[in-house]
């Protein structure tokens, strides 16, 4: 748990910099504290889990709360808007404890988070450049998550070869 307090510590302490001294606008850190959430559900998932689903009554109560004080909290200022952030995001953890989507698309797209992050800026950049974002919006949006879908696919399979002949590599400098 200290690791943890730590790092919740040292996310709090940049939100206030970065607010203090305006060093960003609120949209670069306002989901940082859900961060530190994530890393205290996972130390204390069974017991939250254990009080969540008690019974129907207690889930969806807490349900209800979390994203009543969303709403309520997200008009309220910066500091009450970093925790309505939390509130949204434990809703729909809370909310997930016993709603399930079985849908294929998010399932691949949940496989494949990793590569989808890092390579969605890649079109993002490129097609704007090109002027398509100023052309229409939505021609472009939907060229950028073609392209990163496209990339995404691509990715995974490239990286497994170089990364096979990295070790290979390795292993016959080892002789």
């Amino acid at each position: 748990i200290f690791p943890a307090a730590v790092i919740a510590g040292l996310i709090v302490i940049l939100i206030f910099i970065a607010s203090r001294y305006n060093i960003k606008p609120l949209y670069w850190y306002d989901t940082a504290l859900c961060f530190a959430l994530g890393i205290f559900y996972s130390l204390y998932k069974e017991k939250v889990a254990s009080v969540v689903n008690h019974n129907i009554v207690t889930w969806v109560i807490t349900v209800v709360l979390a994203f009543s004080l969303y709403l309520t909290l997200r008009k309220m200022g910066t500091a009450a808007y970093l925790l309505a952030n939390l509130c949204f995001a434990f809703g729909v953890l809370t909310a997930t404890m016993r709603i399930t989507f079985n849908n294929k698309v998010l399932k691949w797209c949940g496989d494949n988070l990793f590569e989808i992050y890092i390579l969605q800026r890649i079109p993002m950049i490129s097609l704007k450049a090109l002027g398509l974002a100023d052309f229409n919006i939505i021609v472009y949006f939907i060229l950028c998550a073609v392209i990163t879908v496209l990339l995404t696919i691509c990715f995974k399979p490239i990286t497994g070869k170089a990364w096979n002949g990295i070790l290979s590599f390795q292993g016959r400098g080892k002789k």
